[in-house]
C-alpha cells in the first residue's frame, strides 16, 4: 500500500514539476514587450490600424498642402 503512494507522489510531483517548465518556457518564448492576454492578436490588428491611420491623416494632409499652394 506504502509503494502505492509513494509511487502515486512521485507521478503528481513529475507533472506537476513538467507542467510548469512548460508555462516558463511559454512566457519566455513569448518575449517581454508583447501583451501576456487571449487578445493579444486583435490588440496587434489595432496597433496596426492606428499606425494606417496615423499615415493616411499625414497623406492627407500633405496633400491639402499641396492643392492650398496651387490655388495661390
Amino acid at each position: 500500500m506504502q509503494i502505492r503512494i509513494l509511487v502515486a507522489g512521485l507521478f503528481l510531483m513529475l507533472a506537476i514539476a513538467s507542467c510548469s517548465d512548460k508555462q516558463a518556457d511559454k512566457n519566455a518564448a513569448a518575449g517581454s514587450g508583447e501583451p501576456q492576454h487571449v487578445w493579444k492578436e486583435q490588440v496587434k490588428a489595432l496597433d496596426k490600424a492606428k499606425r494606417l491611420e496615423d499615415d493616411m491623416n499625414a497623406a492627407f494632409e500633405k496633400r491639402a498642402k499641396e492643392i492650398d499652394a496651387q490655388a495661390q
